[in-house]
């Protein structure tokens, strides 16, 4: 190794939680001296880390009851007065114009904005009114007016719980590289769910395992671990001060742990050996 890129690399971890104020909006100056950048994943197939967070979210609201009827109450309401245009009026006069927003199965991230909208103090309010004016008008039709069971504090937790989700996806499907943010974005997930306090305990916890269940073997990826400590803004300031001995035993943990910074270290000495060794074969032939 070069004494210039040696350099380098002492800098690097001279201060393992220093963050330089000057940034690049694309490839940081680190990963440009360094080689990487976006080419060190040509050819390599990663997972689309919004879809499997889509995935990681189903996977927690099935095993939560609680959360389910939530969901399906809300859908049932806002499905009623998108088939009626008298009580859709009805309603848009009792909250200054707004409906309610429904939700697309192929969005997760629309079911957190329907219980937005359907959790607003004046629009729940006006709901509830309505509906109950629905069910008494009599007729065959009252039968289908649905009922609101859950209360504006259950939504109101819900979204709470969801919105890490809905922070971390816009975050990684932003414009530039976000390669290097995904590691910081799923495990600054796990320490909000972890210091929330909800009445949805089950949900929380299924979704804390669902992101370990998800996310564990993709966090540990050399991918990722290089991408974000070569990241001027992370450096190794999002990976773990847990020894190894520690991690080791630590690792049937149901919760999502970001990898060790000696992990990452490792990890970045590896990659610069076998980028020595690549200029070298590439210097020869």
């Amino acid at each position: 190794m070069s004494f210039a890129r040696q350099q380098q690399y002492d800098d690097l971890f001279a201060d393992d939680n220093h963050i330089p104020e000057q940034q690049n909006d694309d490839v940081s100056e680190s990963q440009s001296q360094f080689g990487f950048g976006i080419s060190c994943v040509a050819g390599i197939r990663l997972p689309c880390i919004a879809h499997t967070l889509q995935l990681a979210l189903k996977d927690a609201v099935k095993k939560s009851p609680l959360a389910e009827k939530v969901l399906k109450e809300a859908n049932a309401a806002v499905m009623f007065f998108h088939r009626s245009l008298y009580w859709e009026n009805e309603l848009k006069k009792s909250t200054g114009g707004r409906t309610l927003l429904a939700s697309v199965v192929t969005r997760w991230n629309s079911n957190l904005v329907m219980l937005r909208r359907i959790g607003q103090e004046q629009v729940w309010k006006a709901v509830g009114e309505i509906l109950s004016r629905a069910r008494s008008t009599g007729g065959s039709g009252c039968k289908s007016v649905p009922r609101l069971t859950v209360n504006r504090q259950h939504i109101l937790d819900i979204v709470s719980i969801l919105t890490p989700f809905e922070e971390a996806t816009n975050s990684l499907q932003g414009d530039g590289i976000t390669i290097s943010s995904v590691i910081p974005a799923l495990t600054g997930i796990d320490d909000v769910l972890s210091q929330m306090h909800t009445q949805f305990n089950t949900l929380q916890q299924h979704l804390r395992s669902a992101l370990r269940e998800r996310f564990h073997d993709i966090v540990r990826r050399e991918e990722y671990i290089l991408a974000t400590v070569l990241d001027n803004r992370y450096k190794l300031f999002a990976f773990s001060d847990t020894l190894e001995t520690e991690r080791l035993e630590g690792d049937s943990s149901s919760t999502l742990k970001p990898p060790t910074k000696g992990m990452a270290k490792r990890t970045l000495s590896v990659a610069l050996e076998k980028a020595k060794t690549y200029s070298v074969v590439r210097y020869f032939f």
